[in-house]
């Protein structure tokens, strides 16, 4: 009797990891569609906000670039968590002190003067800039805050509880980008800048005729060039299969 009762109940122990197993796969895999999904669509979407921000729309880049847009868009979003994590890591080990009733102190010691070293840099530039840099700066300090949440919930709890942080934090980030459209471009501009394909750069245009057509560089699509002439305001668009010169910043000259 005893024997036959042990053995149900490692029937049943196995019967419950085994539900366990295919529960937590089954949200892993939700999350991972979710993400996918998320983020191809959001890359599109945070280029239109830019557009709109910026008085412009570019069918071409939609059409021909949109290799090049998930690349950025991964790269831009990698950056992000490396900027969340350096500057507010410390959260990581609280969200684990909170489920494992256990405190940290190794991890958390760990980030704690990392942090607070990236975030006094970041404080000393928000203190030397406008109202719209602080904005912007107020911004990333709200995904950073959530992306970091996301990453102790995701290490240190169960996959249902983790989709639905993942649901709350791309609720969270459409809801900033619905609220603060021009930090969102402004965030891009950085990275369209890094990139010299765009983020209001200085750029020079030479055309086939040898007219040159200074100012600063707005977007770099497949097909066209968008750029602000010198003391202009409207948006002037160049099409780069006219044999022109550009030359982007200081450094690069790229003949097309």
């Amino acid at each position: 009797m005893n024997i036959t009762s042990e053995l149900n109940k490692h029937v049943s122990g196995i019967q419950e990891k085994s539900n366990f197993f295919k529960s937590e796969l089954g949200w892993r895999l939700l999350s991972v569609c979710v993400s996918l999904t998320f983020f191809h669509l959001y890359s599109k979407t945070l280029f239109i906000v830019f557009m709109a921000n910026e008085g412009f729309f570019s069918y071409d880049f939609f059409s021909s670039g949109g290799g090049g847009l998930e690349i950025f868009f991964a790269t831009g979003e990698l950056m992000l968590i490396i900027l969340s994590i350096s500057s507010l890591g410390f959260v990581i080990p609280i969200i684990e002190w909170i489920y494992k009733k256990k405190f940290p102190l190794k991890a958390f010691c760990f980030w704690l003067p990392i942090n607070f070293f990236i975030a006094s840099l970041l404080g000393i530039g928000v203190s030397k800039s406008g109202n719209a840099t602080f904005l912007f700066f107020s911004v990333i300090f709200g995904l950073a805050v959530f992306i970091n949440i996301y990453i102790g919930i995701l290490l240190h709890h169960t996959a249902k509880r983790t989709f639905r942080t993942l649901c709350i934090l791309l609720g969270m980030v459409i809801s900033l980008t619905a609220i603060a459209p021009e930090q969102i471009s402004e965030l891009l501009k950085i990275g369209l800048s890094v990139y010299r394909v765009g983020g209001d750069i200085p750029i020079t245009v030479t055309d086939k005729s040898g007219a040159i057509k200074q100012g600063t560089l707005v977007f770099l699509s497949p097909d066209n060039v968008y750029l602000r002439l010198l003391n202009k305001t409207e948006i002037t668009v160049l099409r780069r299969g006219d044999s022109l010169d550009i030359a982007i910043g200081k450094k690069t000259k790229v003949k097309i």
